[in-house]
């Protein structure tokens, strides 16, 4: 059970960071690591001066500085290109931050619009390219990740897919009308709260353009709530909106439904204990992917064809974030020989017959339990 005195004094570090503010709180070995696991540690560092946090904080600066160039660097590459791009999350808000350089992100996020063309101009300055999707294609330089994007939604309904393809009608030299990159947020929160789960920097990122000025005064609230509809993503957002408000004190300027004390204690308990992008274990990640017959008396063996086939033949994506599967990276024409690996994994080890076993009722109860909080938000 979560020590909900431990839990409010975090919030209330990130409250004051979200200010400018200082506070003097004891450094306990639990805010430590809700610090470290949130990836806020420069953040609190900021807030608090814990001299535990003091490493970590001149990292995050200094990554920040590093990303910043390289940012700078691919928009100069592209320009003379002639390649229409825009940046997206990560740096795209930090800049609207107290302190910039204290909101850490693992990569950069920039959308192009001829993804080969984009990936044949950094390879030959220098960027190294890994593994890829047919959506997303991770690049490196001095140890620093850019991810190339193709589409900003893959996933969801297509509806929704459809929506966000029309993104490049909200560009701008570079950059997102605030109107639409504030709806691409909530659904880049509700992607990761559908899958693996969500920690509270995607939080704390909507609240800052809420607050901050200079943008909140370019966020088109009638447009914004009509496109959430739409999306059906409204429910979720006003829940997110309300958590920001109890949480931070940050507010629209518009009335949202308030949320039960019940449901407060439950989203906050699980993203505190989520960490940056939740859980990750391969259960969970199947899960999002797997369709159960609905049935009053489901008992967790009935799965549509479909589902059965995704667990059968897992995805190149799913597949690479599996510690047993990491030789898969970069050679995604092994992956029928991971499927053959996985199925003798499955048929011969002891220990996989037992979980085999149990397979029907782990998945009923996670299927079950996921369900029940997606319902929560409003999803």
């Amino acid at each position: 059970m979560t020590d909900h005195t431990t839990r409010d004094i975090f919030i209330s570090i990130l409250s004051a960071e979200l200010r400018g503010e200082k506070l003097s709180v004891p450094m306990t070995e639990e805010l430590l690591r809700y610090a470290k696991i949130h990836n806020v540690e420069a953040m609190v560092f900021q807030v608090t001066h814990a001299k535990e946090l003091e490493r970590a904080n001149y990292y995050t600066v200094f990554a920040h500085m590093n990303m910043m160039k390289l940012m700078q660097e691919i928009t100069k590459l592209f320009e003379e290109a002639g390649m229409r791009h825009f940046w997206v999350k990560g740096m795209e808000v930090a800049q609207y931050y107290p302190y910039p350089a204290l909101r850490s992100m693992g990569d950069l996020d920039v959308m192009v619009e001829d993804i080969a063309r984009a990936c044949e101009i950094l390879s030959q300055h220098g960027y190294d390219f890994g593994h890829h999707d047919q959506c997303e294609w991770p690049c490196y330089k001095n140890n620093f990740r850019v991810e190339l994007q193709s589409r900003l939604a893959y996933s969801g309904s297509e509806k929704l897919m459809s929506f966000f393809d029309g993104c490049w009608d909200y560009e701008k030299e570079h950059h997102l009308d605030w109107s639409f990159h504030f709806v691409y947020l909530i659904e880049h929160l509700r992607k990761h709260l559908v899958h693996e789960g969500v920690g509270f920097r995607q939080f704390l990122d909507i609240a800052v353009l809420v607050q901050n000025e200079k943008v909140s005064g370019q966020l088109n609230w009638s447009w914004i709530r009509e496109t959430l509809q739409k999306l059906d993503m409204l429910d979720l957002t006003e829940r997110i909106l309300a958590l920001n408000e109890r949480w931070f004190g940050v507010k629209v300027p518009f009335e949202v439904p308030e949320i039960t004390d019940e449901f407060y204690d439950f989203a906050t308990d699980r993203i505190l204990e989520n960490g940056v992008f939740g859980r990750d274990d391969e259960e969970h990640l199947e899960l999002a992917n797997v369709h159960v017959e609905s049935s009053s008396d489901y008992d967790g063996s009935r799965m549509t064809l479909g589902g059965l086939l995704r667990k059968a033949f897992p995805g190149y994506r799913q597949l690479i974030g599996w510690d047993e599967y990491r030789f898969l990276v970069g050679r995604k024409y092994l992956l029928p020989v991971c499927w053959i690996y996985r199925l003798w994994r499955n048929l011969f080890l002891k220990e996989k017959r037992e979980q085999r076993r149990q397979d029907a009722q782990i998945d009923a109860a996670l299927y079950d339990e996921k369900i029940r909080e997606l319902k929560e938000w409003g999803l």
